[in-house]
């Protein structure tokens, strides 16, 4: 395997960017800590980012869907220009969507989560004019990364000393299994979209987009531990605002959304556990702040009950309701000091 280039330094960033913008860098700075992909670059007048992916097919991929697509949506980073192999893109905002949901009331977060679903499909929508991106890739083409998907569950179980659930694993492996249908932006979690001064929401990160389903993006909202929302008021978000132009039925778009998001939900979950095994726990304001694996006992919790109200919609996935709900109960008995290992 070839070695993956290292980003370039901070210096050859500001000579890239003021050659670029012929403009005096002010200074830059990492909003998502120092070894992330992202820099800031700060003139005196607006700030930019600057995006440096390590493998060249991300980068190429990323570049290619910022400069056909962010024309044509306002939900997006705008391409400013690649040198170099860094991608020069507009600041959508220093606020992500993970923590700004926090702080709001049950309304107010339903209110933002409308936006953030419309603002999928508006992206979704727009892709549909490109015919660049039907060259994508296809996300989860391949039968074995649906059974992996599929057995996430039996891992998830064995971890709390629990049998395997009793699913139709051929039947549900045959409805995760979905063509490449649309534009599919992948990695939809809150913590990849920023509120822009205006309120308005953007995402960014497009290095793994490709064509699949194109529900998976509001799946990964959903299944993830630091979305405060609860699913059923999710659901009843996306079918008021369900783009009738996306391909799909509304009735059979909600239900493999269902059990999409079960099963992403199952990642996340095993994704924290595995990290509270690494690193111990840690605070909620620390994984909003730095966009990190929310490894707080709560936001363990939350997933789960989300994750149980997913699988209860679909009798494939009925019999992980019962594992999902043992799985909040373990997350909430962690809360006391917060220094208590999960079982396993």
């Amino acid at each position: 395997m070839a070695k993956q280039k290292q980003r370039p330094g901070t210096k050859e960033i500001v000579a890239l960017a003021e050659s670029l913008f012929e403009a005096r860098v002010m200074q830059v700075t990492a909003p998502g800590g120092k070894k992330r992909d992202s820099l800031r670059v700060h003139f005196r007048d607006r700030t930019v980012i600057a995006t440096y992916r390590h493998r060249p097919g991300r980068a190429h991929r990323e570049t290619t869907i910022l400069r056909h697509l962010s024309p044509l949506c306002d939900d997006m980073p705008r391409f400013l220009g690649y040198e170099n192999g860094v991608l020069f893109q507009s600041d959508v905002g220093g606020t992500r969507l993970s923590q700004q949901v926090q702080g709001l009331d049950a309304a107010g977060r339903a209110d933002l989560a409308a936006q953030a679903v419309a603002s999928i499909f508006r992206i979704q929508a727009a892709a549909r004019r490109v015919s660049e991106l039907e060259e994508l890739p296809h996300l989860g083409a391949m039968p074995d990364w649906v059974e992996a998907v599929v057995d996430e569950a039996a891992r998830l179980a064995r971890r709390l000393g629990r049998s395997a659930p009793n699913l139709d694993r051929e039947a549900l492996c045959e409805r995760l299994a979905q063509p490449p249908a649309q534009f599919t932006k992948w990695d939809c979690r809150p913590g990849n979209a920023a509120l822009a001064g205006d309120g308005r929401i953007a995402w960014f990160d497009f290095e793994y987009s490709g064509r699949r389903h194109g529900a998976e993006d509001i799946a990964f909202l959903i299944g993830d531990e630091v979305w405060p929302v609860d699913a059923g008021t999710m659901f009843d978000i996306v079918t008021q605002q369900f783009d009738r132009g996306c391909g799909h039925p509304p009735g059979a778009y909600l239900e493999y959304l269902g059990l999409y998001a079960t099963f992403h939900a199952v990642q996340r979950i095993r994704l924290v556990l595995s990290e509270v095994d690494r690193r111990g726990w840690s605070s909620q304001e620390r994984a909003l702040r730095y966009d990190k694996v929310g490894t707080h006992p709560l936001m363990g919790a939350g997933v789960s009950e989300h994750a149980a109200q997913c699988a209860d919609r679909h009798a494939l996935t009925r019999p992980l309701v019962p594992l999902f709900e043992e799985m909040a109960r373990t997350f909430y008995l962690a809360m006391p000091d917060g220094r208590e290992r999960l079982a396993g």
